[in-house]
């Protein structure tokens, strides 16, 4: 759907039938002209945050974000920059503090798979 249409900005959900909004991201982000993806969704999980941007989300909100901020956000991601949801942000924050202040021996992550890694951080 995206491809004929052309959008500067895609609003993405987490579930959707047929393919994940995770993978939908990463096909749409794959090409060197690709819209910017804003993952739209009820699920603040760390791990759908994680993948999501992986996948080359621009930025992560959720559905109970009121529409003055969405069209705020959908105007910030097509300039590029990444509008993270308040609570998630404050999640990202705390853990990359923690790591800061040596919450995680780097030395341990060695020792964990790829999916543990993923799932701790």
């Amino acid at each position: 759907m995206v491809e004929p249409k052309r959008p500067d900005v895609v609003l993405m959900d987490i579930r959707l039938p047929g393919m994940d909004g995770i993978e939908a991201t990463r096909r749409i982000t794959a090409s060197a002209e690709a819209p910017k993806v804003l993952v739209l969704t009820s699920y603040d999980l760390d791990d759908h945050v994680v993948r999501a941007l992986r996948a080359g989300a621009t930025g992560f909100l959720l559905k109970d974000e009121d529409p003055q901020t969405l069209a705020a956000a959908a105007h910030t991601a097509a300039r590029g920059d990444m509008p993270i949801a308040a609570r998630v942000a404050h999640r990202m924050a705390d853990e990359f503090l923690q790591r800061r202040a040596g919450g995680t021996d780097p030395a341990v992550l060695d020792l964990l798979s790829d999916r543990e890694r993923d799932v701790m951080l």
